[in-house]
């Protein structure tokens, strides 16, 4: 199967060279339709994305954090056919591939154990490091920028998540959406019943009216794995 550390490549620069061609909106549109709305493809570069970043983790945590991100790459399945109209969409851009150590880690080659362990080695390495400060806001330019074009909220959101949230919204991203409907309606269900025990002993008025209209936006929630994570984390603070 083609190497995805070098599509993201491609991406990159495909997107970056938009910028000076005058070309941004029609490739960016290409770029939303065969990327962030194929789920399969945006669950793994939002991988990519989590194990090329300075984390400032342990060397513990990292190498956990490696091993949860293989573990999740290996559930999404991604297969040659689920590529193939974006590899076309890339035909025509060259340039060398950055992230060949995601790939190592990633591979199901047999045959490369001893590269697995440098790569691994060096990628935890990345993750025991901490972002410069003046870098924190720009990390994985340009492809964060197009996510944060295309969904600011959720690429705000990850931005606050702790380290053990982030690990936790893997999780979330990685499950099969019939897995995520089924949890998202029990969730749903318990945090409104929740809701409607707190309302029933509260006697503020203004409390039980931002209350009524947080359930009133429960019951409303589209099911995607955002709103599941969000809502997950209002159920545990009930």
């Amino acid at each position: 199967m083609t190497s995805f550390g070098l599509i993201k490549t491609k991406i990159e620069k495909k997107l970056s060279d938009s910028y000076q061609n005058e070309t941004f909106k029609p490739e960016f549109s290409r770029f939303k339709k065969l990327v962030l709305e194929n789920k399969k493809i945006s669950k793994v570069l939002f991988l990519y994305n989590e194990l090329i970043n300075n984390k400032n983790l342990s060397e513990s945590n990292a190498k956990e954090f490696v091993t949860e991100c293989i573990n999740s790459h290996k559930s999404i399945n991604l297969k040659q056919s689920d590529l193939n109209l974006l590899e076309n969409w890339l035909k025509n851009t060259t340039c060398k591939n950055k992230y060949s150590d995601i790939d190592t880690i990633f591979s199901n080659d047999v045959l490369k154990l001893v590269e697995k362990v440098e790569s691994k080695n060096r990628i935890v390495e990345g993750l025991k490091q901490s972002p410069p400060e003046t870098l924190k806001s720009q990390i994985n330019l340009p492809i964060k920028s197009m996510v944060q074009i295309a969904n600011k909220t959720f690429a705000k959101h990850i931005e606050s998540l702790t380290e053990g949230e982030k690990k936790e919204l893997m999780g979330v991203l990685t499950i099969s959406d019939d897995e995520l409907k089924d949890s998202f309606n029990k969730l749903k269900e318990d945090t409104i019943q929740k809701l409607n025990l707190l309302n029933q002993k509260e006697s503020d008025s203004e409390i039980k009216s931002k209350v009524d209209e947080t359930i009133f936006k429960i019951q409303n929630e589209n099911v995607d794995r955002l709103n599941y994570f969000k809502l997950k984390k209002l159920n545990e603070t009930i």
